[in-house]
């Protein structure tokens, strides 16, 4: 009997521990211990106040503030982690030699998970630059981008506050830095008003710096924020262009004429210097010396940049070309220009099934006569025809006859812009149409 329960002892013993034996085996072929590389872990720099102290500022290398690590564990917990799973830090305070070119930082890393049993850092160190720390005062500038206030308004002023800032860090990142600009958005603004903007810190190659090189950066303002009080001016339409000359054309010459292309403009500005424009006309004088016509026995045209010749606290609208044509008009003496309508030219030998349209509305013809008698012609008068024989279809220039009254002739011979094309004949189609419903 005691033989028989030692035997069923040993049974049980013998069970239980192929049970635990057969559980070990299954549970490592169904989660077996696995190693796995995880990429692009964020190095955190930790005590950069400790270089500083020294009088000095780092950088990372670039390229080498991320790593991989090489994780151990259960296969149901290495395959769920991600790179935000670990913390990788370099401790400035551990640096072993400063004698080094780049110095190296040991890393240490972490997982969030307790039940990863080994973690290998894939690179030991970071290599960090250390140089000298110097800071630079600078002008901050603003802008709006290619952001635009409501119709009818241009940004007038950008008053930034404060003006200025002092940019400390590396010694090479602030010799790269050409400028600072506050940037702020007034799409649809209608008013004046004060915006909150970010720094922008742009480089000698006029690019925007990276934040791989400003986070070294620090600033006698916080958070690199200004204020910025946008100024809006009021766009006045309708603006004459008025233009003289100086000088005397050549002996037996005169000029009969200055205008500008174009003749009026818009333009923005304070609320005083529109007002100061509108108490002269809304007119803006162009100053005689532009056109000097010493000498001159043709037409003579100059090519200006209108803004040179603006009031102060007048500006022109975004939409509006700074490039304006001045055109002085020089007859011989006894001579004057006339202005005729190119719908009135009499048009001969047109092909059939052919339609003209001029370039231009008005043809300008220079007559010579005795000046009491030219001050007494009418355009009435003037009779132009021009010939279509032989021209075929598309752009083309064409001389013009002109006959005159007795006692006056023609200066110099007149031409036409015009094009000549088929006439569009929608009969046909709109048949087709009204069958087709």
């Amino acid at each position: 009997m005691k033989k028989h329960l030692t035997d069923n002892l040993s049974l049980k013993i013998m069970s239980i521990v192929l049970a635990i034996l057969v559980w070990f085996i299954v549970v490592n072929v169904d989660n077996p211990i696995t190693t796995r590389t995880i990429d692009g872990v964020t190095i955190k720099v930790l005590n950069g106040n400790y270089i500083e102290e020294m009088g000095k500022s780092y950088s990372v290398t670039e390229g080498r503030d991320e790593i991989s690590v090489s994780v151990t564990g259960k296969r149901s917990i290495v395959e769920k982690l991600d790179a935000d799973d670990f913390t990788a830090q370099a401790d400035l305070t551990q640096i072993i030699n400063m004698d080094t070119d780049p110095i190296m930082v040991p890393i240490t890393v972490t997982c969030s998970n307790s039940e990863v049993t080994r973690i290998t850092p894939r690179t030991q160190a970071m290599a960090i630059n250390i140089e000298n720390m110097t800071s630079a005062d600078f002008i901050i500038s603003a802008s709006e981008g290619d952001t635009r206030p409501a119709r009818g308004y241009e940004v007038g002023e950008l008053n930034v506050d404060p003006e200025r800032i002092t940019i400390t860090g590396p010694e090479s990142t602030i010799n790269k830095i050409d400028n600072v600009v506050a940037q702020v958005d007034v799409s649809d603004m209608d008013s004046d008003s004060v915006l909150s903007a970010p720094l922008k810190i742009i480089d000698k190659n006029q690019d925007t710096m990276p934040d791989s090189e400003t986070q070294y950066l620090r600033y006698s303002i916080s958070d690199a924020i200004v204020d910025v009080q946008v100024v809006l001016w009021k766009v006045v339409s309708e603006i004459s262009i008025s233009a003289d000359y100086s000088g005397r054309p050549a002996s037996g010459y005169q000029v009969s004429e200055v205008t500008t292309t174009p003749s009026v403009i818009s333009l923005a500005g304070s609320a005083e210097a529109l007002a100061q424009l509108e108490s002269e006309g809304n007119v803006l004088s162009i100053p005689r010396s532009v056109m000097d016509v010493a000498g001159e026995s043709k037409d003579k045209e100059v090519k200006i940049d209108i803004t040179e010749y603006l009031p102060d606290d007048v500006i022109l609208p975004e939409e509006v070309s700074s490039s304006v044509i001045i055109r002085a008009n020089i007859l011989p003496v006894g001579s004057q220009e006339f202005q005729i309508q190119t719908s009135n030219i009499m048009v001969n030998n047109k092909p059939g099934g052919d339609s003209v349209r001029f370039k231009n509305e008005k043809l300008s013809i220079r007559i010579k006569g005795i000046e009491a008698e030219l001050s007494n012609l009418s355009t009435d008068q003037i009779i132009a025809t021009i010939d279509l024989n032989g021209q075929t279809e598309g752009e083309i220039d064409v001389p013009v006859t002109i006959q005159l009254p007795t006692g006056y002739e023609l200066v110099e011979n007149v031409t036409v812009g015009l094009v000549l094309e088929k006439t569009v004949d929608n009969t046909a189609s709109n048949v087709v149409e009204s069958t087709s419903e």
